[in-house]
């Protein structure tokens, strides 16, 4: 009973916390049903019936730069209309004389009279349509149409919401293209391609696919398949069969079961193999090598690195499946990529995309076409590159809230880091989070969880 009460207590003193530290980054990591988005609403209105009011106190229009000094951010648009009205209605709640739900602040940061609570409240409900409360995409979206020459952005650039208007864009630089192979240095890399099996909507499907994921024709220019970058994977493939090796060992010699032994058997070929090629290697080796493996030793990699075992298997290994699972889990990530390597057909892949992508690159830009990926890609390079935008953007906010963290990917935890911690510390956000790693729903579009 008594560590029940401890517990409570130390909930109330948290969500206390949450609602009065105003000055320095806030972390709120909380499970499903605690209550974190009535937390982040109550905080939010704490800090503008309290703090941030005696912020403004001294210049005109208080409650809307109150209000104009929150920027709420979550991750969709349901999500974010229905923070708004939460807040709204704790705002007409006060107002009323009432308390929110999961109001706790600090009596000491709020006004001693609750008539001037009210009519603080009162005014700033009244202002509550100019919050800034938004999707991460929609936040960038603003950020960038304010400021989209230092974004390198056409002025009235349009997102493309469906994808329809890219998907037409590159179907006609590749039509036009093909009009064109008469003649073109190029020709030959497009019918090596054809041979392969790759034919004209599939190279516009990889085209769309780079456009997705921010790669420019300008990274298509380096080699991968260079001698440096061959000698790199090599050493990569020793370590990792060794090491495979030196867990597994001669443990699996006893094994039962043709897929066991042949697993076994090809592995202990390839750390041989390695000793026969060129050194250096070039990855038209690597390929061969990676070409002369079975088709079941990958999965069968995979299984063992999930300590998916059959009973022989666990028989043998004992003790150091652990050790030995680790080991297959990276020699698997090493091998899969050597499986299909075609250096050669890759090469004519790159001659072809490459100016594709460029004529992409150029025709975009002039119509002023974005995707979902750029406003993010383009806002984090735009903070990243302008520091006057930064600190301008920066300055004109107060406190930055972030829900459902956990559902951040690398790009959108960028953003809000330029934000919060960079520049002159007077002139940043004060952060607070909300989230929960068990909650995420988006690893599959590479939310981060380590964020």
């Amino acid at each position: 009973m008594e560590a029940r009460a401890t517990r409570i207590a130390k909930d109330e003193a948290a969500r206390r916390l949450a609602q009065s530290e105003f000055e320095k980054p806030v972390v709120v990591v909380a499970g499903a049903g605690t209550g974190k988005t009535a937390l982040l609403v109550a905080r939010t209105v704490a800090w503008c019936v309290g703090p941030g009011w005696d912020l403004h106190v001294e210049k005109e229009m208080v409650a809307r730069r109150v209000i104009e000094g929150v920027v709420a951010i979550t991750f969709t648009e349901a999500a974010a209309a229905e923070m708004a009205h939460r807040i709204g209605e704790a705002f007409v709640e006060l107002a009323r004389g009432g308390k929110p739900k999961g109001w706790n602040p600090d009596p000491r940061q709020l006004p001693d009279d609750p008539a001037e609570v009210k009519r603080r409240a009162a005014a700033l409900a009244d202002e509550g349509h100019r919050l800034a409360v938004s999707t991460i995409h929609a936040f960038c979206q603003r950020l960038l149409a304010t400021h989209p020459l230092e974004a390198g952005l056409h002025p009235h650039f349009e997102v493309d919401a469906d994808g329809s208007q890219l998907e037409a864009l590159v179907d006609e630089v590749v039509e036009e293209a093909l009009r064109a192979l008469e003649g073109d240095s190029r020709s030959a890399d497009w019918e090596r391609l054809a041979t392969e099996g790759v034919g004209p909507p599939r190279i516009a499907e990889a085209v769309r696919a780079l456009v997705a994921a921010g790669v420019e024709a300008a990274e298509l220019e380096a080699d991968p398949f260079d001698n440096a970058a061959a000698a790199v994977a090599a050493q990569r493939l020793r370590q990792a069969l060794a090491a495979f090796l030196a867990a597994v060992g001669g443990r699996l010699d006893g094994v039962i079961g043709p897929v066991s032994l042949l697993t076994r058997d090809d592995v202990i070929r390839l750390a041989s193999r390695m000793t026969e090629i060129a050194d250096p290697p070039t990855f038209e080796d690597l390929a061969t090598l990676g070409q002369e493996l079975d088709h079941r030793v990958i999965p069968r990699l995979k299984k063992w690195a999930s300590i998916d075992l059959t009973k022989s298997e666990g028989a043998c290994l004992g003790d150091s499946a652990p050790s030995g699972s680790s080991a297959a889990g990276d020699l698997a990530a090493v091998l899969e990529p050597l499986v299909d390597l075609s250096p050669a057909e890759l090469a004519a892949a790159r001659s072809v995309v490459a100016p594709l992508l460029e004529e992409v690159e150029r025709r975009r830009s002039r119509l002023g076409i974005v995707t979902f990926g750029d406003q993010l890609r383009r806002a984090n390079g735009l903070l990243e590159g302008s520091p006057g935008v930064r600190r301008e953007v920066g300055a004109a906010i107060d406190q930055l809230l972030v829900d459902e963290f956990q559902d951040t990917d690398e790009v959108q935890c960028r953003i809000v880091e330029r934000l919060a911690f960079e520049g002159p510390t007077a002139k940043r956000p004060v952060l607070f989070i909300v989230g929960d790693p068990k909650q995420s729903i988006y690893a599959w579009r590479n939310a981060d969880l380590a964020a």
